[in-house]
């Protein structure tokens, strides 16, 4: 999530340090193209043992205690620290009183404060960053800062200029992961992922960190929020913009290529939720070709219907392109399994493509792009061609359906011209021919067609004020039906009408359609039970659909309200997946309305274990890890609802 930028006036150093028989494996490059780092350590797998290699040229690579343990962040491997494996390396008298250091790292244990790595000097510590904090144990200063996505991978920037030791540096030793042993410090040892260190010795100015930040946020999967949400390569220029899509820029992840980095990406996903959706490409692009993505960081649920339309989940994504390239091929992986919606039986995934950038799917010329496969593992694979466009970006979302699909564009009619509307009608997937059925159930016209291409668009001019069933079967007999209400683009609207409220047992709602509408309007409402009313304002206190009409100067408009019960628990569904796990696990959690919910975890024997809480949505997915075998308690509470599962660990 967020980039924590720290300026204080402490001293940190990094190490150098040399271990026979683990060769050196340096690049050309620099981080973000800023030259002059004085150690630059990347996770790297030699012969399946997980090395940090050293990307400066003289400096040589550090081997872990236990080699073999390595993951996996953004595609890239990370060194595994878990307590029993910290490094430890002689700085010698490298002298960096004034410096900049990057720490990337995801701490896996959120439940208590960790020791990522501190500094001794003369065997007595001097600095220390923790997952809070970043503390001189000599000058007893400290630097807090809050963190409010703990289980996600960080970017920690420390930069700090201050006076020169007085006395000449002697042993100095810079432990990662390892709590010193004196003075004891109310920390834990590391638990969790370390792919990369850089040190500089000297302070980089706002453009420099900004590079660098860049480079490891991209290449790691991790959104940068300072700055002014802003990505930039080696040579400044802006790849993405946070602050002009501000409402997409959550969960930011990219492929590219910056030579002067050093770095390649191929295949990327958002480190906060890796598995959700990936981008790949088949060829390494052209150095300084970028292809970036966010999301607005809703649930993968139904989002409110458009008339017409099939019906969207509720992420969408931005994606933006940066170079000269015509047009980039790439394939989309969607991870159906953290779907929320209504799933068919053989259900079919679909992706929708707005061209324009402004995130209107109704308007002409969205692209719908049917999935090429759903995989056991349960991914949708999408094969989608970017051209470069004169928005420069693109806005996509997802449909969970079935084969066959109907996009229609309604133009509305007006009272002076009644008939005056039209229905433009594409047919999506399916097997050709095609026979189209659309009825205005007010006026009973029944207009039928023979379609035999799909995604040709089928034009009906003439179109009146009423509620249609649109129907369509293809050859294998499948079929698709949706139904929408058309008005006169001119008629009174009350738009403070909501289109569902919900009634809780021996309750009423009170309505009032008159509000903010102007004088002069008639208005009709029926309901449940033949309910009939004259008056703007009515008590809803009935589940059921009611309907309003509304008409001026003999201009009328229909519309309906579903009024339905609230849902019996607010949990709708939970899943916990896999379990039995060998470890890492994930819980799916479905509210009936958005709620603060709170997961723990305890042993068998009531201990707890780690704790997660999130709020401001009714759809939720935690992923963690357990590193010990046995059973464990997922607790799930929102409010006093409280619901149990048990996970078992075996590794």
């Amino acid at each position: 999530m967020s980039v924590t930028l720290l300026k204080a006036c402490f001293v940190l150093s990094f190490f150098s340090f040399t271990i026979a028989g683990i060769s050196q494996i340096q690049t050309s490059g620099a981080p973000g193209g800023v030259k002059g780092a004085t150690q630059w350590f990347v996770a790297d797998t030699l012969a399946g043992e997980c090395i940090l290699s050293s990307q400066v040229s003289g400096k040589r690579s550090l081997l872990s205690p236990n080699p073999r343990s390595f993951g996996w962040l953004n595609h890239h491997p990370s060194l595994i620290l878990n307590g029993t494996n910290s490094l430890s390396a002689n700085l010698g008298k490298e002298e960096l009183h004034s410096a900049t250091f990057f720490t990337v790292y995801q701490a896996r244990d959120t439940s208590v404060e960790h020791l990522i790595w501190s500094i001794e000097k003369n065997q007595k510590p001097s600095l220390v960053l923790t997952t809070e904090r970043m503390a001189d144990l000599v000058d007893y200063k400290y630097m807090n800062f809050t963190d409010l996505a703990p289980a996600t991978p960080k970017i920690n920037i420390y930069g700090q200029l201050k006076s020169k030791d007085s006395l000449a540096l002697q042993e100095q030793t810079w432990n990662i992961g390892k709590i010193p042993a004196s003075p004891r410090l109310p920390v834990s040892s590391f638990s969790g992922l370390i792919p990369e260190i850089i040190a500089f010795n000297r302070v980089l100015d706002r453009e420099e960190r900004l590079k660098v930040a860049s480079y490891l946020a991209l290449k790691y999967g991790i959104t940068l929020t300072e700055s002014s949400a802003t990505y930039v390569n080696s040579a400044g220029e802006t790849i993405w913009n946070g602050e002009a899509s501000p409402t997409y820029h959550h969960n930011i992840a990219g492929i590219g290529r910056d030579d002067a980095s050093a770095w390649v990406q191929k295949i990327a996903s958002s480190s906060n939720c890796p598995k959700l959706l990936s981008v790949s490409v088949a060829a390494a692009p052209t150095n300084n070709h970028f292809l970036l993505w966010g999301d607005n960081d809703l649930t993968l649920s139904p989002a409110p219907k458009i008339p017409g339309l099939p019906t969207f989940l509720k992420r969408n994504w931005l994606l933006t392109t940066h170079g000269s390239s015509p047009f980039w091929e790439t394939e989309i992986l969607l991870d159906t399994k953290q779907v929320y919606a209504s799933i068919p039986a053989k259900p079919v995934y679909w992706m929708a493509i707005d061209s324009t950038g402004t995130g209107d799917f109704s308007a002409p010329g969205i692209q719908y792009l049917k999935m090429e496969q759903l995989d056991a593992q349960g991914f949708a694979h999408f094969k989608v061609s970017w051209k470069k466009n004169k928005a420069g970006k693109y806005i996509f979302a997802f449909i969970v359906a079935q084969d066959l699909l109907l996009a229609a564009k309604v133009l509305d009619p007006s009272c002076a011209k009644p008939e005056s509307g039209q229905l433009q009608v594409k047919v999506l997937g399916g097997q050709a021919p095609y026979r189209l059925n659309i009825l205005n159930k007010t006026t009973g016209r029944i207009v039928n067609r023979q379609v035999q291409d799909a995604e040709l668009l089928e034009q009906l001019n003439g179109l009146a004020a009423g509620k249609y069933l649109l129907k369509v079967t293809d050859a294998r007999q499948q079929v698709y039906v949706d139904s929408f209400l058309v008005n006169p683009g001119d008629a009174p609207n009350p738009l403070t009408i909501a289109a569902a409220y919900e009634l809780s047992a021996g309750k009423t709602i009170q309505v009032n359609a008159a509000e903010k509408m102007p004088t002069g309007v008639a208005y009709h409402w029926r309901g449940p039970d033949n309910f009939e009313s004259f008056s703007p304002t009515i008590e809803l206190n009935q589940v059921g659909v009611y309907t309003l009409s509304t008409t001026q100067n003999g201009c009328s408009a229909t519309r309906e309200i579903e009024v339905h019960a609230p849902a019996v628990s607010i949990f709708s569904s939970e899943v916990v997946y896999p379990n039995p796990s060998q470890g890492m696990f994930n819980v799916k959690v479905s509210l009936s309305k958005p709620a603060t919910l709170t997961l723990s975890v305890y042993s068998a024997e009531g201990k707890p274990v780690l704790s997660k809480k999130a709020s401001g949505a009714d759809h939720y997915t935690f992923t963690d890890q357990l590193t010990s075998n046995g059973l464990y308690y997922i607790v799930l509470q929102s409010g006093t609802a409280v619901t149990t599962h048990k996970l078992l660990i075996i590794n």
